[in-house]
This record gives C-alpha cells, structure tokens and sequence, in this order.
C-alpha cells in the first residue's frame, strides 16, 4: 500500500566538481547541509515491518546571480533494509491482506553517492532551472534523472504559476527483481524503472491575510506500474501576525486503463492535512500538524480482493532563522489501522559565507 505513498528525501569530490562553475573565494555563497532518517516501522501483527533508511546532503550554490545562477549537491544514502511483500489469508475479514516484512540485504550494505549539479536563469519575471542527478559509485540503487523547472511570476509579484519535468531511471535491486518474478506467471521481471514526471503548479494571494495554492501532476513509470494522475489544493490564512492556519488536500490516482503488470491491484491515495504554526519569538517558527491518509487497492481483474487502509500522521518542525543562517528540524510519527508504526526524521541548515 506503500507503493503510492513513495510518490508523494565528500569534500574532495565536491572540490573537483566545483571546478567547472564559477567559484570565486572572495564572493559570498549559499551554503547547506541536510539530513533524513526513516526508521524501520513496526506493528502488532508479525512479519508487518517497513525498511529503514538514512541520507545526508551537501550543498553550495549562487543562485540569485543574473543572469545565470548555479547549485551542487552531493548526497549519500544508507539502505539497511528493504520492503518485500507476503500475503495472508485472514478469515474474519474473508480477503487477502499484504504486510511488509523486513528483509536485511545481503552482503555490505549498500550507500549509493549521488551528485546534483544545476544551472538557474533568472530573468525579471521568471526563474528557470536544468538539474542533473548522476550516481558517483556503483550501486543497485543507483538514480539517474535529468529534471528541469519554471516559475512565472505576475508584474504585480501576486501571483505564480510552475511547471516542472523530470526523467529518470532507478536500478532495481537485483533480489527484488528474483522476488518480483517468484513462480509466479502474472508476474513481469523488470531490469529498472523509467519515470517520467510533469507537475504544474500556481500560487496566488487572495487577500492580506489568505494565500491559495493548486498542483496538477502526472507520473508514468513505464512497464512497472500504470500511469498517475494527481491533484491538490491547498490555504494558508493568517489568523494574526503571529499566528498561522495551514490546510490542504491531495489526491493521486493509478490509472485503470493500462495493465498492473503484476498480481496487485490499482492504487489510489488521498490525504487531508491540517497544519498550525506561531512565532513564540521574533525568527522562530513552530508548526505542528496532522495528516489523515486514506489508500486504497482496487483489485486487478486476474486476483486479490479490494482494500483500504486508513493511517494517522502527527508532525512538529522548528525553523529559526539569524543572521546568515536559517536552521529546521522536523520529525513526524505514523499509525495505521493495521498497527504499523514509523517514525521520520529530518534537519538542515542554510548559511551564508
């Protein structure tokens, strides 16, 4: 049931990368560090757990240079597990249920280091970017993706409109291809995943006080699941000049025209979010939120039977800004119906040298 929810995070290798922007010492750059821990989720039933994982970024950028502005990243990930499915009978309910089992890799664990250069071009009324993501070692979770994205901005500087691309192909573990295909005939044996992705966006200020933004989003990953449409919508209202509401609703759909390519069925996932921040002081933000996510399986014409699975997510995040820094941290806890748990983790900091 995860399937649709993972639609919705060294100095020396950055050194020699940098030789081919323009760096200068004496100017002033962005520069950052992030980081992200997924825990590996428990529950009540056995044989139900969700693999883990961890990721640390490093950045430098100039991106308000005119007319062309620059980035790079580098990021290493830790993989330590990884999901794989079981299905079980459950006579109350008379239907199949999936659970996740946790599943160590063989061998050494796997850290795939990825490097992201991009180019920015500002320009009075827009922002265009061109991003690449390229995989510096050898790994079966390696990511190759080309991506490119545009902002448009109204004179009146009210409103915005965005457009985003992205391409990419994802190896595929190889133990997870011997268990895609298993002994099962309906099941297809993919080598990796090609994706590509089309999002459009637009923002506008409706009044003093409330802002108002949508997204319209489509994904196709060729030959490993159908085709998905999206939607969102969501507010921010300022209840004071302190005190801010948050709201938002998305939805995301597989498409029922194309085959699952394998023995489960149509996903669709949808999530109501709820969100209230404060300034206690002066550069501190503090937000905490609730999201209500329904997911929901459709089962193929050839198995399985229809199912829903209901969760409820609670999250707190810090932002605090001074003088040539901004820091955040955040984490968020997950409780399904089903008794799953997981825990998220993520922080970074901004600063100007």
């Amino acid at each position: 049931m995860r399937q649709m929810n993972s639609l919705y995070r060294s100095a020396s290798l950055m050194g020699a990368a940098l030789f081919f922007f323009p760096y200068s010492p004496l100017k002033a750059y962005e520069y950052s560090a992030q980081f992200e821990v997924q825990t590996p989720s428990t529950a009540l039933e056995e044989e139900s757990i969700k693999g883990g994982y961890q990721s640390f970024s490093a950045g430098i950028a100039d991106p308000d240079r005119t007319p062309l502005g620059w980035s790079l990243a580098v990021r290493q990930r830790r993989v330590d597990t990884w999901n794989t499915r079981v299905l079980r009978e459950d006579p109350e309910k008379n239907n199949i249920l999936r659970y996740q089992r946790l599943s160590k890799l063989e061998g050494d664990i796997i850290q795939p280091l990825e490097m992201s250069p991009a180019l920015i071009w500002n320009l009075p009324f827009s922002t265009h970017q061109l991003l690449l993501n390229i995989p510096l070692n050898d790994s079966d979770f390696s990511r190759r993706a080309l991506a490119t994205s545009h902002q448009f901005i109204s004179p009146s500087r009210l409103y915005t409109l965005g457009y985003s691309f992205e391409a990419s192909r994802a190896e595929i573990f190889p133990a997870l291809i011997k268990r895609w295909g298993g002994e099962n005939p309906l099941r297809k044996t993919p080598d990796a995943m090609y994706m590509h992705r089309h999002v459009v966006t637009g923002e506008g200020v409706v009044s003093s006080r409330l802002k108002l933004g949508t997204e319209l989003s489509y994904v196709n990953r060729s030959g490993f699941r159908p085709e998905v449409w999206g939607t969102g919508l969501k507010g921010r209202y300022a209840l004071s000049d302190r005190i801010y509401l948050g709201a938002g609703a998305s939805y995301m759909r597989e498409s029922r025209r194309d085959d699952p390519y394998d023995d489960q069925g149509y996903f669709s996932l949808g999530t109501t979010r709820m969100e209230l921040s404060f300034e206690p002081v002066f550069d501190l933000l503090m937000s905490f939120a609730y999201t209500y996510i329904r997911e929901s399986e459709v089962a193929a014409p050839h198995a399985g039977s229809d199912r829903t699975l209901r969760s409820d997510q609670y999250g707190f995040s810090l932002a605090y800004s001074l003088a040539g820094a901004q820091m955040n941290v955040a984490s968020s806890f997950l409780r399904s119906e089903e008794g799953e748990l997981q825990r998220q983790y993520s922080g970074g900091m901004l600063w100007t040298l």
